[in-house]
């Protein structure tokens, strides 16, 4: 199968300098390529493919008119190119909006590829990468690169650079689980109970992150709003239908527990609303009927668009200042 790694690259300016005018060469002969591929059929209705194209390198690289210090670069130009036309082709016997292919600026062309790991390129065992025409490029190997490398990709991303390996690895598959492990061993058994332990390991440090980001998640909303409205859901009885698991794995109830104490403790309003046709009401109060799969809110009556759940959240901040004296204007507000 094949997997890509990409790593940061850390060119000097001259590197840094001589790998921009490398892709400004690739830009300017993808122009060229399609130049001659829409004036040969212009003028002669002959269409050009990528052998046609690829035959003239060898003479274009003589006379000293292309950059790219490497050919089997320049080739891979012209297949980018190539696979542009026939993705064109292919939207037209589709009868799909077709889009002919476009000629490049050089600020929005950004990568050029080595077809070969080796050829032009190498990477080193010191961390670096060798480019022909640019040199030796440090690169930041956060993760170890495994398999075999096929193909090498330079590109250039919010002023940084970048280096794309494409591999060929085997299939590497995952770990039994933990619970799949208790499952198939025998009850009673030492390996059983040894099985038992890491999937109480493994439950406790989930149910430990859950609690931390709770308890991070209302400490910001606390510090952030002054009101804090949320709806009066019957958790238990949504534990119940075909959202069970995404229930019980949001832990609700312990959420709005943790956040209507701090909000007690830090001096806030806390209050719930009734969450009956919140949904299916506009905050105008017109009522607007959606199914689950709606996620758009379109009110007839006021002419309001938005998507469904800022509609909810905005009526069930209307009635949480329904509730009170206070007016959102005067406080910062806050709806879960």
């Amino acid at each position: 199968m094949r997997k890509t790694f990409k790593y940061r690259l850390y060119p000097s300016k001259a590197q840094a300098e001589s790998l921009r005018v490398q892709l400004s060469e690739a830009c300017r002969f993808y122009n060229a390529a399609l130049q001659e591929r829409v004036e040969a059929y212009a003028t002669q209705r002959k269409s050009i493919n990528y052998y046609d194209q690829a035959a003239q390198l060898t003479e274009i690289r003589a006379a000293g008119d292309l950059g790219l210090p490497n050919c089997h670069c320049a080739q891979e130009v012209l297949r980018r190119l190539d696979k542009a036309f026939k993705a064109f082709f292919e939207r037209v016997k589709r009868k799909q909006k077709a889009g002919f292919p476009r000629f490049k600026s050089h600020r929005r062309y950004d990568s050029i590829t080595f077809p070969s790991h080796g050829d032009g390129n190498k990477l080193l065992p010191s961390g670096h990468l060798f480019v022909q025409g640019v040199g030796h490029i440090k690169v930041k190997l956060h993760r170890p690169l495994h398999g075999k490398i096929k193909t090498v990709s330079l590109k250039r991303q919010c002023e940084h650079w970048y280096v794309c390996f494409s591999v060929e690895t085997s299939v590497q598959p995952l770990p039994e689980s933990a619970q799949r492990r208790v499952a198939r061993r025998k009850k009673g058994s030492h390996g059983r109970r040894k099985a038992v332990v890491l999937l109480r390991k493994i439950h406790q440090h989930i149910f430990n992150q859950r609690n931390d980001h709770q308890h991070k998640l209302a400490r910001m909303l606390v510090s952030q709003c002054g009101m804090i409205f949320v709806e009066d859901l019957n958790v238990k009885g949504l534990a119940c239908g075909m959202l069970a698991k995404a229930v019980h794995d949001a832990s609700w109830s312990s959420f709005v527990a943790k956040l209507a104490y701090k909000a007690e403790e830090a001096g806030r309003l806390f209050a719930t609303v009734d969450a009956r046709g919140t949904s299916q009401r506009c905050p105008c109060g017109a009522k607007v009927p959606k199914k689950l799969s709606d996620r758009e809110h379109v009110c007839p009556q006021c002419g309001l668009i938005t998507t469904r759940d800022h509609a909810s959240a905005t009526e069930i901040l209307r009635l949480g200042l329904s509730l009170h004296t206070l007016t959102k204007s005067e406080v910062g507000t806050c709806v879960v």
